[in-house]
């Protein structure tokens, strides 16, 4: 059965109302509009863009007063200010209704926002179902965004039967209106055939419309298909060329990548400096696979003087959000008194936490180190794994 008709409409909005600049910036940005793209990465953007400056008493009051008119803006806008937190106390709960009494005006922006809310479950019960209805309001409006979203929630089948050919269809009309995050999926679906027939010349050909916006996600991506040979014939040095530029962008898996490349001398001249440089920067970031490479690199001494405390730092930052990679690399720093006087018990726990992901390794190392405990010591572990567990989900409430 065809799906409905989308269309596609660029237009955005501008406040009548004075608003900061805050405010004035969020409307310009187009996270409003019904189909302008935002500066969002994410292969499925969060329901909200963060958003670091912090609006006044005064606009938050004018927002109220114009929201309670029921303009849709005003209360779509306001409800950002409760997602966020901004210039009012974070309240989930206060944003779904403002974005519902948008939403139920029509206003699409607040349909794909609302979505989103129901899609994390923050502020409502999760209801992937009830997701789709307001993805499918607001597309069929021309929302490139939402789109793009319901596009993937077909190919996944998430709150809707799975269907890539609707799948495909929802991202080829976000893609033509522009919004490079869909020409990028549409692109990698022509590439591997997903929904489709195999095309790489087509997926190619959107991905250089991603590209050509600066969007650095399909610069990467073109990067990794030459890496590999995906679709593209294998170049290294193209590889590391398109890797270079998405690394330019302040995209911080590009640089980790770019810095290993460089490390290893593949498609560029090997340079240890550049290569801890770009590794650094994509750290500095908090992105938890270049904390880890840090730490390997202050292992091996790479372009550095070896330091093993400074391994053991860069390891814990990556541990702590849960890279299965790092926290096992953290258990051997903890086994064998590396970096850190020797502990079994923290030994244990990191391994636990790895092995709890699925981490091979870490499984049958687990074993061996149970052989150099004592039950005391296992007990011990384990209790630590129960506390962490609690801290998470009391994190999670608040």
């Amino acid at each position: 059965m065809q799906g409905p008709a989308y269309k596609s409409n660029p237009s955005g909005w501008v406040p009548l109302f004075r608003v900061s600049f805050f405010f004035l910036a969020l409307a310009i940005a187009g996270l409003w509009s019904v189909g302008c793209q935002s500066d969002e990465t994410a292969p499925h953007p969060a329901p909200h863009s963060a958003v670091r400056s912090s609006p006044e008493e005064s606009d938050i009051e004018t927002l109220r007063v114009a929201a309670e008119t029921g303009d849709t803006r005003s209360l779509t806008l306001l409800a950002q200010a409760y997602a966020l937190g901004e210039g009012v106390e974070q309240n989930s709960g206060r944003a779904f209704e403002l974005y519902l009494q948008a939403a139920k005006q029509g206003f699409a922006p607040a349909q794909y926002h609302l979505a989103g809310l129901y899609l994390s479950g923050q502020g409502v019960e999760p209801n992937n179902e009830k997701a789709v209805e307001w993805l499918e309001q607001a597309a069929q409006q021309g929302h490139l965004h939402s789109q793009y979203r319901l596009g993937g929630l077909y190919s996944r089948g998430m709150g809707v039967e799975k269907n890539p050919q609707r799948a495909v269809e929802l991202l080829a009309h976000s893609a033509s209106g522009g919004l490079a995050q869909a020409q990028m999926e549409l692109g990698l679906i022509f590439v591997h055939g997903r929904g489709v027939s195999p095309d790489p010349e087509e997926g190619y050909r959107w991905l250089k419309r991603a590209a050509d916006q600066d969007f650095a996600p399909a610069l990467m991506r073109i990067g990794l298909l030459y890496q590999r040979g995906d679709g593209l014939p294998r170049s290294v040095t193209e590889a590391a060329r398109w890797m270079r530029q998405a690394a330019e962008l302040g995209y911080a898996p590009a640089q980790d990548r770019l810095g290993q490349m460089y490390l290893q001398g593949q498609g560029v001249e090997i340079d240890k400096q550049k290569g801890v440089s770009w590794v650094r920067k994509a750290a500095d970031q908090a992105l938890a696979s270049a904390q880890s490479n840090m730490g390997l690199i202050y292992i091996q001494g790479q372009g550095v003087e070896r330091d093993l405390e400074q391994a053991v730092r860069w390891y814990r930052l990556a541990a702590d959000q849960g890279l299965a990679t790092a926290q096992n690399r953290m258990a051997t720093m903890y086994e064998h008194g590396r970096g850190v006087q020797q502990d079994l018990v923290l030994a244990l726990f990191w391994r636990l936490l790895a092995a709890g992901q699925g981490d091979e390794a870490a499984k049958q190392q687990c074993k061996a180190l149970y052989g150099k405990m004592s039950v005391e010591q296992i007990e011990k572990a384990r209790d630590l794994i129960t506390l962490r567990a609690e801290e998470q989900a009391r994190q999670g409430q608040n």
